[in-house]
């Protein structure tokens, strides 16, 4: 969770100049990192001083309604919360450790999340998470035989298979890292795709690193489907997302060749030029 006066110092200075208007322009926000949870969606991360850690919510528990309405997916609780005005009241109810839990919470403007992502990291070393990855691994063209050509057989291009390895960041010592936080259910997510996958066909001295805390056999099927040429990070308990609390994505952290980080940035479009481009610095 946010050191609670570093949190203090950023959103007070976020609201100097804004006028009553501007203010409630702002998105409304509840304070929360989401995973997927079979009964419902995971708070893998609970930000200091929003209204979810005010009305009592912690990383681990399971949201299993919002206003009456049954939640299943990130996505679905995103466009919940999203609907709404800030000022707006909904009950939510969740369960910890199999007792139930309600409360009815009103909803605040959100913050700059990134300049407090900012404060919390940069120039500073990335720690040494323990990294679940999968890797897809194309299966090379076979040449075919001139018994199998007669009958019209084929080869198996466009297979391939996917490979778990577990490992640690230090075993990218050397290489600059793009982290990507990111989900299949994203479209912005996926949208940076095509930069990222031609990037790491070429890049030498560079890791891209996408990070999910989606199921393993949601990742898998999407990669069998899609075949990404970066690594995918399965962040298992939300573990990593915990130290980078993060409510929408995509996100984006550059870290140099010491794995000092560089770079935080959240969109798609021209952010991932961006990561790229530091990344290359």
């Amino acid at each position: 969770m946010l050191n609670k006066s570093l949190w203090t110092i950023i959103f007070t200075v976020g609201l100097i100049g804004f006028s009553a208007n501007s203010f409630a322009k702002r998105p409304p926000w509840l304070g929360v990192q989401l995973g997927y949870d079979a009964k419902g969606v995971m708070l893998n991360g609970v930000f200091v001083d929003s209204a979810a850690e005010k009305a009592g919510m912690q990383p681990g528990d399971v949201v299993t309604h919002i206003g009456g309405a049954k939640v299943s997916s990130p996505k679905q609780f995103s466009q919940i919360v999203g609907s709404k005005n800030v000022g707006q009241a909904l009950e939510f109810r969740w369960a910890r450790e199999g007792k139930a839990m309600s409360k009815v919470v009103s909803l605040i403007p959100k913050p700059n999340e990134v300049e407090v992502l900012k404060n919390m990291h940069m120039n500073k070393k990335l720690d040494d998470y323990a990294l679940k990855i999968l890797e897809f691994i194309p299966q090379e063209d076979k040449p075919k035989g001139w018994f199998s050509s007669l009958l019209g057989g084929s080869s198996h291009a466009g297979k391939g298979e996917v490979r778990v390895t577990d490992t640690s960041l230090s075993s990218f010592a050397g290489k600059a890292l793009i982290l990507k936080f990111w989900a299949t259910w994203c479209p912005a997510c996926l949208s940076t795709h095509g930069k990222l996958n031609a990037f790491s066909a070429q890049a030498k001295n560079i890791a891209v690193l996408a990070i999910t805390t989606q199921e393993e056999s949601v990742v898998r099927e999407f990669m069998l489907s899609q075949k990404p040429r970066f690594k995918i990070v399965l962040d298992v308990g939300g573990k990593i997302q915990s130290k980078w609390p993060i409510s929408s994505i995509p996100a984006f952290v550059v870290a140099d060749k010491s794995h000092k980080v560089r770079m935080i940035e959240k969109g798609a479009g021209r952010v991932v030029d961006l990561a790229i481009a530091k990344a290359s610095e």
